[in-house]
């Protein structure tokens, strides 16, 4: 998360605010991980291939970083 804000240019105050948004309900992350496979598709029109499949690579980590305060 913190890599977005600082990528974003948000300001810390809105952290907070934009984390709680992803345990939000209104969030369909099947609908979001298609939007951002096809945002993804658009910028790199030509992905690497293995064995004829595309390879996309995401961060999966679902540990809570070590960081006490996160924004920057």
């Amino acid at each position: 998360m913190t890599s977005l804000v600082r990528a974003l240019a948000l300001k810390p105050r809105f952290y907070d605010n934009l984390l709680d948004s992803f345990h939000s309900r209104a969030i369909k992350l099947e609908r979001l991980a298609a939007l951002w496979t096809q945002a993804v598709l658009r910028l790199f029109p030509a992905p690497l291939l293995v064995n004829g499949r595309r390879v996309m690579v995401g961060d999966g980590i679902k540990s809570p970083s070590a960081a006490r305060r996160c924004p920057p």
